[in-house]
């Protein structure tokens, strides 16, 4: 009875033992299962440099390269149109003509008189080499021949004044008088555009003024087009306008065709800096920071912060300029998870977290 109570005993204290190790066993498992899940499975992206070019957008207007109003300077009667509305024309094309007939008569009858008096001086300055006329007479003669000259200059250019050239190549607009109307210098005949090459100009923020510079290139759209065009800055103004905090510029565009019209509504696309060799990431790897902002990387299966400066934005992606080399393993997401000098697990290739 005594082997009995004694082999009971043995054997309880044996199953106890067993369970006490069963139980240690999974509590072991179970606590490595966990800390195995609390290591973050993220995504890298090993960065690489590439070129990449800093953009802005804006908006502006097309302007003629040259544009002037048609107005006589002098008061006539119109006796040509030499034109048609909406047409091309060239520089030194002969627009319009008022009356001039009296100026046209009064040319030729001083061209008649300084004929005359040139033959006269001619005449005389012989006459003088062999002493056949005094020096007076001779003067007086030189003085006839300048005077008239002088007369037929201004007969020139008031007869200049009775017509209109055109200053530039372009397209002429709609006119407003008709031929035989008396017109005044307050009188506007039409409109002459050089629209070949054309002018847009726009306005940028302040902080992105150091990026416009004569000689950069730009893209735009006008209207509901999708057509992109392009064109060149040429010229900016020599500051910032303090009511706006804006800088203006201009850019030069072509028109060979004439698709492009004036006045019209052109969103832009300019190219701010070109980077040769930068550093493009996602933007959702960027932390913000009191201080400026920061990416996780990872080092020998620990994440790591490093400080980071960001040159150019966009909805997708962010230029860095400092705070990256070639071949960093840069997490892009669980960002939320990671915590710095942790471990983490890097997600397998072709899988997302």
């Amino acid at each position: 009875m005594q082997i009995t109570t004694k082999t009971a005993i043995v054997f309880t204290i044996m199953v106890g033992a067993g369970m006490t190790l069963i139980s240690c066993k999974k509590s072991s498992d179970q606590n490595g299962r966990i800390n195995r899940q609390r290591v973050p499975v993220v995504n890298v992206l090993v960065v690489q440099p590439r070129p990449a070019d800093e953009m802005a957008d804006a908006v502006g207007t097309l302007l003629p390269a040259e544009e002037i109003e048609l107005r006589p300077e002098v008061p006539g009667k119109i006796i040509e149109l030499n034109f048609r509305e909406g047409s091309l024309v060239r520089k030194g094309q002969l627009l319009v003509r008022l009356k001039d007939d009296d100026l046209e008569a009064q040319m030729r009858k001083t061209n008649l008189q300084l004929d005359m008096a040139e033959k006269d001086e001619f005449r005389k300055r012989k006459l003088l080499e062999i002493q056949g006329v005094s020096q007076e007479e001779y003067d007086a003669a030189l003085h006839l021949v300048n005077t008239l000259r002088a007369d037929l200059d201004l007969l020139k250019a008031r007869l200049d004044q009775m017509r209109i050239y055109a200053p530039f190549d372009g397209k002429i607009g709609l006119r407003s008088v008709s031929p035989g109307a008396y017109v005044s210098p307050s009188t506007v005949i039409a409109t002459l555009q050089q629209t070949n090459p054309m002018k847009l100009e726009f306005s940028v923020p302040e902080r992105i003024a150091y990026g416009v510079a004569s000689g950069k290139p730009l893209r735009f759209t006008v209207g509901d087009s999708k057509t992109v065009y392009s064109g060149t800055i040429y010229a900016t103004e020599p500051g910032i306008d303090p009511s706006t905090r804006s800088l203006k510029a201009r850019a030069l565009v072509s028109n060979p065709e004439g698709k492009l019209m004036t006045g019209s509504f052109a969103r832009i696309n300019l190219l701010l800096e070109h980077f040769p060799e930068a550093f493009v990431i996602p933007a959702q790897a960027l932390v913000p920071k009191l201080d400026g902002q920061m990416v996780y990387l990872i080092e020998n299966g620990l994440c790591k912060s490093s400080d980071v400066d960001v040159t150019m934005r966009t909805d997708s992606s962010v230029v860095v300029t400092r705070g990256l080399k070639t071949g960093d393993s840069l997490i892009i997401s669980g960002l939320l998870q990671v915590r710095v000098n942790a471990p983490v697990n890097v997600m397998p290739s072709g899988k997302t977290n």
